[in-house]
């Protein structure tokens, strides 16, 4: 498995698409910092501001738009195995499907990661440089900051595996990024009796409601640390992973009994 990991990682960062989506993604954050700077220039705003403004107030929404990043990573990791045949080939090479689903959720962590650290990495860099160090509790801003990240980090696990899982149910990408968005999305905001029924009942194993966890870190933004992170830790942590588990296993079942033409 670690060969088959190690080209698939080789094939992913020898792609322009995921520099491209990289860059994309790491510039709307940039982009966010800039226009602050620029209404802050112009007196748009009530008063100066510095970096702790948008890792307070932006980032809590910004988490919940990372979940388009997961499914353009599994995209790019699968890399349209089924438009041009290149699993059949690697099942009649004798690439064990195990070594086949497993091996890309590992490459999609590891370029999850990545991709997270980049594109973090740059939003705070930019709002340091663009509005400056924040001015009182800089440990306290960065701290939060961080806490909510990490807190954050199973939940983007989880909307990865559920990515994973279509991208081996469904054979067009296309389709493969509209279910995943429509999981994420569409479905919780269905209000009719049926899929009200429908919420009620899969609403512990469908991604969604990582954004209402996420959201919930909201009112902790300007005093203080998370209270009871260890607790949250926890949590989360055990949620994303149970979930994640859940989804790894639906998905191989399901791929065993695939027949891959």
């Amino acid at each position: 498995m670690f060969n088959y990991i190690q080209s698939e990682l080789y094939r992913t960062f020898h792609r322009k698409y995921f520099y491209l989506a990289l860059v994309i993604a790491a510039g709307i954050g940039i982009a966010v910092n800039v226009v602050l700077g620029l209404m802050q220039a112009s007196g748009s705003l009530n008063g100066p501001i510095d970096a702790s403004f948008p890792l307070n107030n932006v980032t809590g929404i910004a988490l919940t738009f990372v979940y388009p990043c997961m499914i353009i990573v599994v995209d790019c990791v699968f890399s349209e195995e089924y438009k041009h045949q290149t699993l059949k080939n690697l099942i009649s090479w004798g690439v064990s499907r195990p070594t086949i689903f497993f091996g890309k959720f590992i490459t999609e962590l590891i370029v999850a990661l990545i991709a997270l650290a980049a594109i973090f990495g740059c939003f705070l860099l930019s709002a340091i440089l663009i509005l400056g160090m924040p001015q009182q509790d800089a440990a306290v801003v960065f701290g939060l900051f961080g806490q909510r990240l990490f807190l954050a980090l199973p939940l983007f696990f989880w909307t990865l595996a559920i990515s994973h899982l279509f991208s081996f149910v469904i054979k067009n990408n296309t389709l493969f990024s509209f279910a995943s968005v429509g999981v994420f999305y569409v479905l919780p905001f269905l209000n009719n009796e049926f899929f009200s029924r429908a919420w009620v009942i899969c609403q512990e194993i469908i991604p969604h409601l990582a954004y209402t966890r996420m959201m919930a870190l909201a009112p902790y933004l300007e005093t203080a640390l998370l209270p009871n992170f260890g607790a949250l830790c926890l949590e989360y942590w055990a949620a994303g992973l149970i979930r994640v588990a859940v989804c790894l296993a639906v998905g191989m079942f399901l791929f065993r009994r695939k027949e891959i033409k």
